[in-house]
């Protein structure tokens, strides 16, 4: 079967999949993430069972984000000096000890609320070089043309495996404890770095090192180049401000299911919402290769940026809990596909030297977004209303979707955005590590 890609060329539907280096690479990151998602659910509870404070809890969370945010810029040139596959397999094995320590030290009984930060701030700083490597590899391993499909799958997969996931953790919590079921996690962590290890494409080439520069050189490199291209400008900028209003609307749901929507804090329904989110993530990360092709990549940010300002401005108004429902799975479908659309678009406008620099700098804005809109939206909601913090976060993505189309994406045709792809992908070296057909099953 066949499709027609942007510039109206015939590809082959089932080309992705035939990629053993990819059907590696998507099982390893699926089996990995499903179980970060019982992870997520089980370390929470164990600080609470420890502490019976929700601000330690909380606390854990915000923790989990240090290292990305201050690490992350070193990572990044790291992972474009080094080999991206032996950084990655590190990664998931120091993960992977890390993790294994809570059941052990559980065990011995000596587990308490200090081993649990410290083994989320390892995890979590694991995940920042493994993440790092992993941005700049996917473009290599990847045929560039398929990129958008691959992220399509991989997104859908993390979706889908964090609603069974973390579900499957209830499951597990109440049948070997909070403690044990990480030994799911350790052992996940492991089979992610078995399959990375048996990826038979190149990851990409390091920097040579008579071409490295100090640190601060390359990361200011790196954010020069987002400053200074029309496209990527713009795709980060809305990035950060879709971040702000995840933060945001994510951050109040519960706030707006009470004073809104006149739900009990312990009504079922109040996880529903959530549940609808990850759906709409779930169906927009299945939809991003249609509406792309359809529309053409910049038209899509475009269309998805202004279509979440006014959700998020809709959700101000809801009165009744399924126009909720319906508003938020649609909402964070537009979500995803803003952010999964714009990341397409700057690893194929990055060369690979910069693509680990360039990605971990641009998420570190995504992610650092959210904390911001999460604050500001409680600050307002408490001094004012959940209509008003829904309203001031729509008016800053507003902001930023205006910004977006008096930019570059508004003017950059599906043809003309093809032809920068193919210079880019004409002016890169030839990989570094030794040449091998990924096509092959």
């Amino acid at each position: 079967m066949t499709f027609q890609d942007a510039t109206g060329q015939q590809v082959a539907s089932d080309g992705l999949w035939a990629d053993r280096s990819f059907r590696l690479l998507f099982s390893g990151y699926s089996i990995s993430a499903a179980g970060t998602a019982i992870t997520r659910v089980v370390l929470p509870v164990l600080v609470f069972e420890q502490t019976g404070s929700a601000l330690k809890t909380t606390t854990l969370l915000a923790l989990q984000l240090v290292p990305y945010i201050t690490v992350g810029p070193f990572a990044g040139v790291i992972a474009d000096r080094t080999n991206r596959r032996t950084l990655m397999i590190v990664a998931d094995i120091v993960n992977a000890a890390a993790v294994a320590a809570i059941p052990l030290l559980a065990g011995a009984g000596q587990l308490n609320v200090a081993a649990i930060y410290v083994v989320a701030l390892v995890s979590a700083t694991a995940y920042t070089f493994g993440n790092a490597a992993e941005l700049a590899a996917v473009p290599a391993i990847v045929p560039r043309r398929h990129l958008l499909q691959a992220h399509s799958a991989m997104t859908a997969a993390y979706e889908f495996g964090f609603v069974v996931a973390t579900a499957g953790a209830g499951l597990l919590l109440a049948m070997i404890g909070p403690a044990a079921a990480i030994w799911v996690d350790a052992a996940t962590y492991v089979m992610s770095a078995v399959a990375v290890a048996l990826i038979p494409a190149s990851f990409g080439t390091p920097t040579a090192v008579t071409d490295r520069k100090p640190m601060r050189t390359e990361i200011a490199e790196a954010v020069r180049y987002i400053r200074h291209h029309d496209l990527i400008r713009p795709l980060v900028s809305v990035g950060f401000a879709n971040s702000i209003a995840a933060g945001s609307v994510l951050g109040l749901i519960v706030v707006v299911a009470a004073r809104q929507l006149e739900l009990d804090t312990a009504d079922a329904r109040i996880g529903w919402l959530f549940s609808a989110g990850w759906a709409g993530a779930f169906a927009g990360a299945i939809l991003l290769p249609h509406l792309s092709r359809r529309l053409g990549a910049p038209r899509l940010t475009l269309v998805m940026i202004s279509a979440n300002g006014a959700l998020v401005a809709l959700l101000a108004a809801v009165q009744t809990f399924w126009t909720a429902v319906i508003v938020m799975a649609i909402w964070q479908m537009c979500w995803l596909i803003a952010i999964g659309n714009g990341r397409v678009i700057r690893q194929r406008l990055t060369p690979d030297r910069l693509q680990a620099r360039v990605g971990i700098t641009a998420q570190i804005l995504g992610w650092g977004g959210q904390p911001v809109g999460a604050v500001m939206g409680g600050i307002v909601a408490d001094a004012a209303s959940t209509h008003v913090a829904l309203l001031v976060t729509a008016g800053i993505v507003t902001v930023a979707t205006l910004y977006a189309w008096s930019s570059a994406l508004r003017t950059t045709s599906p043809d003309d955005l093809e032809a920068r792809y193919a210079a880019v992908e004409a002016a890169q070296p030839a990989l570094g590590e030794a040449a091998v057909d990924s096509s092959t099953n």
